[in-house]
């Protein structure tokens, strides 16, 4: 029974450190993505004025 109950446990706790894991690396990239984009459309304006 104590056993049955670790799996349980281990099993939900890698779950949820995986679902934090890629709400971090989505957090990460959306970042990543909104920087070069900022660093796009300055470029661009640049080049428009």
């Amino acid at each position: 029974m104590s056993f049955y109950l670790l799996k349980e446990y281990t099993h939900t706790h890698t779950d949820v450190s995986v679902c934090c894991l890629h709400k971090a690396i989505k957090i990460k990239s959306n970042k990543v993505l909104r920087i070069k984009t900022e660093k796009i459309s300055t470029n661009f304006n640049k080049v428009l004025s």
